[in-house]
């Protein structure tokens, strides 16, 4: 079957992030045979594009042109509109690969027919459980510290009653397991049956990822299950999420690849860690002190 690698790349980021994907997609062997195609968002002809095309090297087999709308979903799925292949993995524009192996790690348990979408990182966070909890009511993230006082507790309350009305009918309670969609991987007869919808605001693109009708609720819809792999060579099912320590959990020791939101919690304070931790494990969250932090005790 014929495989893909399908890596964003947003002209409004620059060079760097490409750089830094590129680097590590050398540096790691990917254990299986693919083809990297570069989505090129926003950017109008190739010559505007020469610079990223030089800091990828011959690592990219071609590129797609693509429009900067959509967000990161909208420009996955015009790839599966648009090019041939049979399976694909996409990785978002602040991806970094960690480990060798892991393309054959998110690709391999698709061999499965019962596996339909397999990713780097899950989580079990709920919007609509955090804006209960910003209400003052009792909830799974009662163990959530603010992160600074606020200034007015009853505008930060309307504020918070009126994200809850905008996301209760669009997400589930805590606990709503869902794929995060920065590396994740799935076979072309499962993305052509997912229903995108518009994606225009972030809001569209979080309800999309994490919502109750998005990506994870429509696969397990068809019958199939959703994995989360590290890179320890294990898969991990839904209810042991926590376990795999890829997420906001521990020191992330077991990340295939890391993207942004793993950033921040690597380079964040304790505290920092277990608000994150809490936020997408709820009562299951084991955040550990940054490694320097416990080496200087």
């Amino acid at each position: 079957m014929k495989l893909c690698v399908a890596h964003l790349v947003r002209k409004q980021n620059g060079v760097e992030p490409v750089r830094r994907f590129v680097e590590s997609y050398v540096q790691y062997s990917a254990g299986v045979d693919h083809e990297l195609v570069l989505l090129l968002k926003g950017f109008d002809r190739a010559e505007n594009a020469a610079s990223v095309l030089e800091a990828a090297g011959d690592a990219a087999a071609s590129s797609l042109f693509l429009p900067d709308v959509g967000y990161d979903v909208g420009a996955y799925f015009s790839a599966v509109r648009e090019l041939p292949h049979d399976v694909f993995c996409f990785v978002n524009s602040f991806s970094r690969i960690l480990a060798d192996g892991w393309l054959r790690s998110l690709v391999g348990p698709l061999d499965d027919g019962g596996v339909g979408a397999v990713a780097a990182t899950g989580s079990w966070a709920s919007s609509r459980t955090f804006w209960v909890w910003a209400l003052g009511l009792p909830s799974a993230y009662d163990e959530l510290t603010p992160e600074r006082p606020s200034r007015s507790v009853v505008r930060e309350r309307l504020g918070a009653a009126h994200r809850l009305l905008r996301t209760w009918p669009h997400h589930a309670p805590f606990p709503a397991p869902h794929l995060r969609t920065n590396a994740f991987a799935a076979q072309r007869a499962v993305l052509e049956r997912i229903r995108v919808g518009a994606i225009a605001t972030k809001d569209d693109a979080y309800r999309f990822e994490s919502g109750s009708r998005g990506l994870t609720p429509q696969v397990l819809a068809m019958g199939l299950e959703v994995l989360v792999a590290g890179r320890d060579g294990m898969t991990y099912a839904r209810d042991e999420w926590w376990k795999s320590n890829t997420l906001w959990q521990r020191q992330q020791e077991n990340l295939l690849v890391a993207d942004n939101q793993t950033e921040d919690y690597r380079r964040s304070d304790f505290r920092r860690r277990k608000n994150l931790s809490v936020f997408a494990w709820g009562p299951r969250a084991a955040p550990e002190p940054p490694p320097d932090t416990v080496a200087a005790r």
